[in-house]
């Protein structure tokens, strides 16, 4: 059932071992690592940078009076790709995601938030896979006629 992935990855495998010994003068002429015929093998994979990701509102410090609804807003970039989704959270808790295309503008509304302090940040994915957090930002929001 597997023999098609076995006998791929054989090959595979003879592939690669008589590119490293070409690589190193065994198969090629001069018989010197990089002699007339050999190969120079180089491992380059693309580096994904993962993107940038800010909250740009609320602002750190902001109060609020509960129960209340609170647009978060980020910014985000990827300079080697794009962004796929931007997620935020307050701790550890997903409150939503954005997955439009309006970049690098992302947004979404937290509704009926309760009183209390919070910490909110957002992450940024990339059309790669990776991911880059934004600083944490601490808001209030203050019970009903309580004082600021």
């Amino acid at each position: 059932m597997h023999s098609g992935v076995t006998r791929t990855t054989a090959w595979l495998s003879l592939v690669l071992a008589l590119l490293a010994g070409r690589a190193a003068g065994q198969g090629g002429q001069g018989g010197e690592e990089g002699g007339e015929g050999g190969i120079r093998l180089e491992k380059r994979w693309p580096l994904d940078s993962g993107g940038t990701v800010r909250i740009t509102s609320p602002a750190n410090g902001a109060t609020f009076t509960a129960p209340t609804n609170i647009l978060l807003t980020a910014v985000a970039t990827d300079s080697d790709g794009s962004i796929a989704k931007v997620e935020f959270f307050q701790g550890t808790t997903l409150i939503g995601t954005d997955t439009h295309t309006n970049a690098p503008y992302y947004s979404i509304t937290w509704s009926n938030v309760p009183a209390g302090s919070y910490t909110l940040f957002a992450r940024a994915t990339d059309n790669l896979g990776a991911t880059a957090n934004s600083h944490g930002v601490s808001i209030h929001v203050y019970e009903t006629n309580a004082p600021p």
